[in-house]
């Protein structure tokens, strides 16, 4: 970038010293426009440098912010893989629970009071299905949230790819306009030489 502006300085010396020579040699109605004077090409000249100037800040910042979207991009998917991951350990969890429930059931929890020896002891143990009970509540709630986290999670990967390529899009068309301003400035330096000629 630093050579690109000393490329640019250098020029627009060189334009400088040129309008200057020129205007003692050359006469304001010997350019290839007539109604156009070595300095009106001059301030043209220096208005298309920096209008390109101008483009190149912008795509400088749009690529600054495409690197940043890339860096996000990379943290989404990362989130994506972790989110993913605990929602497989979760859904393997849910599944060992439903298997143990149905290899379990059969018997109505009355009909096991009504024939259990010690009934203190069955209710003992009905407590503590209560309390596995709230833990399969508990992780039925965290494998549903798990699920959604990661739906976000691939949607903000996704809206961060859509960013990406509109960056893109951004940066070609700053870029045609950096060389559409230059190539004006070089063409006008280019007349303003020959009419020197």
């Amino acid at each position: 970038m630093l050579a690109g502006r000393k490329v640019r300085g250098v020029r627009v010396a060189v334009i400088a010293i040129a309008a200057a020579v020129l205007g003692g040699l050359v006469l304001p109605g010997a350019s290839a426009d007539p109604d156009s004077t070595i300095a009106d090409v001059q301030s043209r000249v220096d208005e298309l440098h920096h209008e390109a100037e101008q483009a190149s800040e912008r795509f400088n910042t749009i690529k600054a912010r495409l690197g940043d979207a890339h860096d996000e991009l990379r943290a989404a998917r990362d989130d994506v893989e972790a989110q993913s991951r605990q929602t497989e350990r979760l859904r393997v969890q849910v599944e060992r629970l439903v298997l143990a429930q149905v290899d379990g059931g059969g018997v109505s929890t009355t009909s096991q009071l009504l024939l259990s020896d010690d009934p203190d002891e069955f209710i003992s143990s009905m407590v503590a299905m209560q309390s596995y009970s709230d833990q399969t509540a508990d992780l039925l709630v965290s494998y549903e949230n798990s699920r959604a986290e990661l739906s976000l999670r691939a949607e903000r990967a996704e809206e961060q790819l859509a960013d990406i390529a509109a960056a893109r899009e951004q940066l070609a068309r700053e870029q045609a306009e950096i060389d559409k301003k230059a190539a004006a400035a070089e063409d006008l330096l280019a007349e303003l030489e020959a009419a020197a000629a």
